[in-house]
């Protein structure tokens, strides 16, 4: 009775102080068990109060601690993770390291699993209790008995190693193993109570101090659970540092050393046979590492690892794993200081038994090499295939049998008549080329183009078109014309003569270098059907060109003029004129099939070089006449004419009041008075005053003016704001450059129409995309610029500019009204006559449109300002006037 409530007036304790200080701080406290809980319920009311009373507790606390105590158990989180500066200084210090000539991190292998610091001493109470299990002083076992009595008690072992059952007096249990205490205990019940069943098991187990000394990461004493084992120990504290060795911990206690304890056995092998449990006073002595060797390279595991005595290659090559599939064994290297302190290298051949057993030495570095990727029988298909990749050589295959159908294994718009075979020649891996059609092999297997491939091939198939490239370019002009962007980018961009693909899809491959690798690297092939002909041609070219020659000759042939496809191509050893204008996607349908001009380059011993021009027949060559369809050699040059005279298709756009207005086709030398006759004439709403004729060309020259003068006015603005005279807000100034670049321009030109046959532009020639549009009779008069309010107002012959300005609110206090200027209908700009000899009356006509500019002394004296202000507000008028009609 007494021990019952001893262990009452500890919960009591116990509850007090985690009232007063657990709000304040995290003490590491015993939590009240449920049975000292329940010894507590069982006594009398009155002496629950008493006790309660005595030590200042509420029944509010003693629920709480209940509730708490019901809770799931938790296990502590001992192990955090370990600073950044500690794990540098381990880095620093040696336990990892990189690799010579590789960016692969090299780390000491088992070091992994200690990269943490301890966060708590507490130790885990949901580890099972093993029969085994030595009972010791502090242990507390809980006995319940049920049956004729219910009675439960919590009996701690004292230090002389005793329990005190009541009515029993003490009984020795240290030394004893948990199962035996069981049975002891279980017997003594049996024979004192009559009718009593028993439940023996642990409740709190004692705990015990150990030592972790020498290259422990945080070495010092450390009060852990009875049931420790050498590991536990280890991730409590924190591991080990840097030094440590893993194979070679100690564990003593008494002075002797117990046991050996070679962490990799645990880690390699699982074998925890010498992770023994731990006693009190035990030490953990971790000594300092002695010899090490890395192994690199093709392994599974590369990694730093310690060496324990005389091993070989072969059981550092089991350390590490095993090699990989693609290692090459007889190609291994160990790096290793000589007596002399000086690097040497030794060649190693794990495929032998001599091999294996080289002796490892501390600081050794073993490199197994991996195998060449280079596969011997493979053929490689690129292009546009819809699979494109590497495939299985085999004995006999045929292009047939890797392209069957044109609908299954082709991708897009295929050129059936023009793909290359690359083959190699020599242990040098130099290539030579053979051409070879599809259709033919489509129509006949047996065709003299399905040629037998051979190991290491490469077949490349070629689109019809590079659709990809022009859409591209098309898109990036449609949208970067008037994109707001820096005008000079925009303008070099979409008067780039480039439209291949690697602009736009393929990541810059314009670097020879990459380009060299498009046959070799997967993530290329994959994507090759996007690219075009001359990109999957250039690594061919530039490998034909910079290889040794082959009897001289570099076997590249070039083709220029209505092709379509101009440029370099290779040749095979017996192409002709035929098979060249073939890889060039064949001829234009401006081509002069009549004569053709084959130029070529003629090596003579005794001469020297000379150039010979040819003149054939091309259309009788494409008919394959012997006599015209002449061979090709290398550096050959072949032209292809276009018809005299010929020229592409241009129409010319009519709109608005004509009698049949609408696109039409148009021929050189055509004027624009023949096209008007052709769209039938005027109508009789025709306003001629305000024709509105556009031109391409002029367009480009527009925007060629304004992206000079935002460069002008970019420039002319920092020079001010350097020099500091500019009164220029930032603000105004960056609006006034962006309203000049997003200018759109409508390739406006001033002309003037009539009916009569005299016409000033009757005999104007068109070009292809003009476009003329006559408006409807206009009575309206806009003003616009620095007004109150730009509006547009009814013509009447008896206001003047000034009248048309009034109603418009009359001019802002920044308008420069010196310089009021009027744009005619037809574009014409006309300055007003202000002497009072003239009359004003008649200045004013239909369509006009009145700008009142902005002062440029306002605020500034940036003479370029009027000019640009010009600009903006003629390209106005312009743009809307072509979208008025």
């Amino acid at each position: 009775m007494q021990n019952i409530v001893g262990h009452l007036k500890k919960l009591l304790v116990t509850v007090a102080m985690l009232s007063v200080v657990g709000a304040s701080s995290n003490v590491h406290a015993v939590t009240p068990s449920p049975a000292m809980l329940a010894q507590f319920q069982k006594l009398p009311k009155a002496e629950q109060q008493r006790l309660m009373k005595q030590y200042g507790i509420s029944p509010s606390m003693l629920n709480s601690r209940a509730s708490v105590s019901s809770q799931p158990l938790n296990v502590p989180t001992v192990v955090e993770d370990r600073k950044t500066e500690d794990s540098t200084k381990m880095a620093a210090n040696g336990k990892s390291g990189i690799s010579k000539n590789s960016a692969l991190i090299i780390k000491r292998f088992g070091y992994d699993m200690f990269e943490g610091q301890p966060s708590t001493y507490a130790p885990a109470t949901d580890i099972p209790i093993p029969a085994e299990y030595l009972m010791g002083p502090g242990d507390v076992v809980n006995v319940q008995l049920f049956g004729k009595e219910n009675r439960n008690y919590s009996l701690t072992v004292s230090r002389k190693g005793t329990i005190n059952l009541p009515n029993s007096g003490p009984m020795s249990v240290n030394g004893l193993t948990f199962e035996s205490l069981q049975q002891k205990l279980s017997k003594t019940i049996n024979e004192q109570y009559t009718g009593v069943n028993s439940s023996i098991e642990l409740g709190e187990l004692r705990s015990i101090r150990i030592i972790l000394a020498g290259e422990a990461y945080k070495p010092g004493s450390y009060t852990v659970s009875s049931l420790s084992t050498i590991t536990q120990a280890l991730f409590v504290s924190g591991g080990v540092n840097d030094i440590a060795s893993l194979r070679k911990i100690q564990l003593k206690r008494a002075g002797k050393t117990i046991v050996n304890f070679d962490l990799y056995d645990l880690l390699m092998r699982g074998d925890a046979s010498n992770d023994v449990r731990l006693q009190s006073g035990d030490v953990i002595f971790i000594p300092t590492v002695a010899k090490t060797a890395t192994v690199k390279g093709e392994v599974r595991r590369p990694a730093i690892y310690e060496l324990i005595g005389d091993e070989t290659a072969g059981e550092l090559i089991n350390l590490a794993a095993g090699l990989k599939a693609n290692s090459f064994p007889k190609a291994s290297v160990i790096e290793r200081f000589s007596q002399k302190h000086l690097p040497t290298l030794i060649n190693v051949d794990l495929t032998s038994n001599i091999g294996k057993k080289t002796k490892i030495r501390d600081g050794d570095v073993f490199t197994v090499q991996s195998t060449t990727n280079k596969i011997k029988n493979q053929i490689l298909v690129a292009g546009s295939v819809s699979r494109p990749g590497f495939y299985q050589w085999r004995s006999g295959m045929r292009i047939s049998d890797l392209i069957s159908s044109q609908w299954s294994d082709l991708k897009g718009i295929v050129d059936l008549q023009y793909s290359l075979i690359t083959r190699e020649v020599n242990l040098q891996a130099d290539i030579e080329t053979m051409q070879f059609s599809l259709a033919n092999i489509f129509e006949d297997e047996s065709s003299s183009d399905n040629f037998y491939l051979q190991p290491r091939d490469t077949l490349i198939i070629f689109s019809q078109t590079d659709s990809i490239a022009e859409a591209l370019v098309k898109e990036k002009r449609g949208k970067k014309r008037f994109s707001g962007k820096d005008n000079r980018e925009s303008f070099n961009e979409i008067n780039s003569e480039v439209f291949s693909v690697e602009e736009d899809k393929v990541e810059q491959l314009e670097d020879e270098e990459d380009l060299s690798r498009l046959y070799q690297d997967k993530k290329l092939i994959k994507r090759s059907s996007e690219f075009t002909r001359h990109v999957l041609l250039r690594p061919i070219i530039n490998k034909l060109k910079s290889q040794d020659l082959i009897n001289g000759v570099t076997n590249v042939a070039s083709i220029s003029g209505e092709v379509r496809f101009p440029g370099e191509y290779p040749i095979a050893s017996n192409a002709r004129v035929s098979d060249l204008v073939k890889a060039a996607g064949g001829i234009r349908e401006s081509a002069y099939v009549k004569q053709a001009e084959l130029t070529k380059f003629i090596v003579d011993d005794e001469v020297g070089a000379s150039v010979l021009h040819q003149k054939i027949s091309l259309d009788r060559a494409l008919l394959n006449d012997k006599e015209s369809n002449v061979k090709i050699r290398s550096r050959d040059q072949l032209t292809i004419l276009k018809i005299p005279s010929w020229q592409e298709n241009m129409t010319v756009s009519i709109r608005g009041e004509v009698r049949f207005p609408g696109n039409y086709s148009v021929r050189e030398g055509e004027t624009l008075k023949n096209v008007v006759e052709r769209a039938g004439g005027y109508t009789q709403q025709a306003f001629l005053e305000g024709a509105i004729f556009t031109r391409e060309s002029v367009k480009e020259q527009e925007f060629m003016q304004i992206a000079k003068f935002a460069d002008q006015l970019r420039l002319d603005i920092a020079a001010k704001g350097l020099s500091g005279e500019s009164g220029i807000a930032f603000s105004e100034s960056s609006l006034m450059l962006k309203e000049l670049e997003n200018i759109e321009p409508a390739g406006r030109m001033v002309i003037s129409l009539s009916n009569s046959h005299d016409s000033e532009h009757s005999g104007l020639l068109v070009e292809n995309g003009d476009m003329l549009l006559i408006p409807s009779q206009k009575q309206t008069v806009t003003v616009v610029g620095e007004v109150q309010h730009a509006s547009t107002h009814f013509f009447s012959g008896a206001k003047t500019f000034e009248d048309y300005v009034t109603l418009a609110g009359g001019i802002k206090s920044r308008a420069d009204g010196d310089r009021i200027y009027i744009i005619r209908a037809n574009g014409a700009v006309f300055i007003p006559e202000k002497n009072l000899w003239f009359s004003s009356e008649n200045q004013i006509k239909p369509g006009d449109t009145i700008v009142v500019p902005l002062d440029t002394e306002y605020k500034d004296n940036l003479t370029l300002w009027s000019q640009v202000t010009g600009i903006i507000y003629n390209a106005a008028v312009a743009v809307a006037a072509v979208n008025g009609i």
